[in-house]
């Protein structure tokens, strides 16, 4: 097919539509959907709104392609070259050097980015001729003559080699892309014995290890690459204590690019699993002091849960906590900032607008310092959203980062789960400390547990949550004030503060002022006391309205507090209405006799 100007763009889309393959019309010059809602769309509402200067790309409906980004990398892939294979299957020459690969049949998409990629299934599409790529210029072109050649099937088995080859590219690519630069004609066979070494000895298979030297030499354009797996094959065939490793690298890489860049090479190569153990002087001598942003309430590292009934307050209270830090003013008005610094909140709940409302409402100013990212699909349980976190933590040094809230962040772990749930908060504590952030969790309490004994059974979910952080908040409603207060506090001691939100005509002002723990009890709790305390004084059973007419509580109260007594094993119901305690059950059953 040779039409390759721009009117004959609407005949290559007659032409894919005629075989049933479904367009989807690209901005001119790029490669992002025109339309909205791509995914759904018929092929013929998509085609309807395509324009002469458009792009255009092919919706992977029962389709895998592999997108092999650098065109150096043809050979990890296929024996034959792209003119060859092209006799077989459709194969695409990009914009951008690389090729499309297509085949029946869809699967998993993978990806290791910049290098190659399987795109697969009705979510994705690639841009195909008559295309113009953004970048170079260049139009995409047919290398297969795809007026005879159909798109080809792929056996499971060659499915799964693709895929493996890609996997090994993601595994290495830091490795692989630092290798290139230092590839050297007059250093590259002592590199590639030494790297074959280091392989070895970290125990990676001489497949995956042959699959890392060629990915290096090739994109290295070095014209040697069956010397150096030659090479790697006689360094796997040796005993292993004869083989040279890291000593004979480290050697030619301090000779490269100096004892600084070897190391930071090194940081990125295959490590053999080792544990180490230290004197308990070492590691005392070595820990990090605990550090605070405030004052045993929010630590510089560190994983914290704000906990709370469905509109107690908390988005309220942590969007204030976040303007505290990023402006260095008091938190609750009376808590000093000792460390300001910048702010991320990653919210699943609230809309813009209503971030506009707390905004106005607060009188927040200045914003500077705080980044949002609002309903854009981030989940705590897909690596990919957690790299990018990485990321972002690396470029903007944040004090703290706010998750709002912990049930909207999840999308494919079930949060009763204590091995999903532990998977994901020991990966934020990890990047807590490796980056000296706080991340503080919002999260919800049980419904069905409105009068729990112990305030850390209320959390919703696994008690993996509450194992794994370091320091737990909880907002409460008690009578007709909030109150705040640490339920679990591994760095310090714990505190409670009354928290009033004063409505005025100007501005929604957040106080507090510090109370003692125990005056935040909860009130059924010290109703269960309360009758505990009168049965023991007692020595007898009591009636309900005996304990009624003697103790300071409502009736509610009362009742609840029986409850929770009887299903902790703390009282015992011995008729209608009559209450004991269990060591005081053989005096009640002497009395009936």
């Amino acid at each position: 097919m040779n039409h390759q100007g721009r009117n004959d763009l609407f005949y290559y889309c007659d032409f894919y539509v005629k075989l049933g393959l479904v367009v989807v019309p690209l901005l001119p010059r790029s490669k992002i959907a025109k339309v909205q809602g791509w995914t759904t769309l018929s092929s013929e509402e998509l085609t309807q709104q395509l324009g002469p200067d458009d792009n255009i790309g092919i919706r992977l409906d029962e389709l895998t392609v592999l997108d092999i980004e650098k065109p150096e990398l043809w050979s990890l892939f296929f024996k034959e070259p792209p003119e060859v294979i092209g006799q077989y299957t459709w194969i695409c020459r990009t914009g951008g050097g690389g090729y499309h690969v297509y085949f029946r049949g869809e699967t998993q998409p993978c990806k290791a980015e910049g290098l190659a990629e399987l795109r697969s299934s009705n979510r994705q599409y690639v841009v195909v001729p008559l295309s113009i790529h953004p970048d170079t210029g260049r139009r995409y072109e047919w290398i297969s003559n795809i007026e005879e050649v159909s798109i080809g099937d792929i056996s499971g088995d060659g499915l799964l080699r693709l895929k493996q080859r890609i996997t090994i590219l993601k595994r290495h690519k830091p490795l692989i892309e630092k290798l290139v630069e230092v590839w050297q004609p007059e250093h590259r066979h002592e590199l590639s014995l030494g790297l074959s070494g280091v392989l070895r000895k970290t125990n990676v298979s001489v497949q995956e290890a042959e699959l890392v030297i060629k990915a290096v030499a090739l994109l290295a354009h070095d014209p040697e690459v069956e010397d150096r797996l030659r090479a790697l094959r006689d360094t796997y065939s040796k005993p292993l204590n004869e083989v040279a490793g890291w000593s004979k690298l480290k050697e030619q890489l301090i000779a490269l690019v100096g004892p600084d860049g070897a190391n930071e090479l090194f940081k990125v190569l295959p490590r053999a699993f080792s544990i180490e153990v230290k004197p308990l002087s070492e590691v005392i001598a070595e820990a990090r002091p605990i550090e605070w942003i405030i004052e045993n309430l929010i630590p510089k590292y560190g994983l914290v849960i704000l906990a709370g009934k469905a509109g107690t307050g908390k988005s309220f209270l942590s969007l204030h906590l976040a303007h505290s830090i990023s402006s260095g003013e008091n938190f609750l008005g009376i808590l000093p900032v000792a460390s300001p610094g910048k702010v991320l909140i990653i919210d699943g709940e609230n809309y813009p607008g209503i971030y506009k409302q707390r905004v106005e409402a607060l009188k927040l100013n200045p914003l500077d310092g705080i980044d949002v990212v609002v309903l854009q699909n981030f989940y705590l349980d897909q690596t990919r959203c957690l790299k990018w976190l990485e990321e972002k933590l690396k470029e903007n040094c944040y004090s703290i980062v706010i998750f709002d809230a912990w049930t909207n962040l999840i999308q494919r772990i079930d949060e009763n789960k204590s091995s999903d749930v532990g998977r994901v908060l020991s990966r934020l504590r990890k990047l807590s400390y490796e980056y000296e952030c706080c991340v503080i969790v919002i999260h919800h309490l049980r419904k069905n547990l409105p009068y729990a004994v112990d305030p850390r059974d209320e959390l919703r979910g696994s008690s993996v949550l509450m194992n794994e952080a370091d320091i737990v908040m909880l907002l409460d409603n008690l009578k007709n004030i909030k109150i705040l207060k640490t339920i679990k506090q591994r760095y310090g001691k714990e505190q409670a503060f009354e928290v009033q939100f004063d409505k005025s005509k100007e501005k929604l002002s957040i106080r507090g002022k510090p109370v003692t723990v125990e005056e935040t009890q909860n009130e059924v709790l010290k109703a269960l006391e309360a009758v505990i305390e009168y049965l023991e004084t007692k020595g007898n059973p009591a009636t309900r309205m005996e304990l009624l007419e003697n103790l300071p509580f409502s009736e509610p109260t009362i009742k609840r507090a029986l409850s929770i007594g009887i299903n902790l094993g703390r009282i015992l119901r011995v008729g209608r209405g009559i209450y004991t305690l269990p060591q005081r059950l053989e005096q009640f059953n002497a009395q009936k006799r």
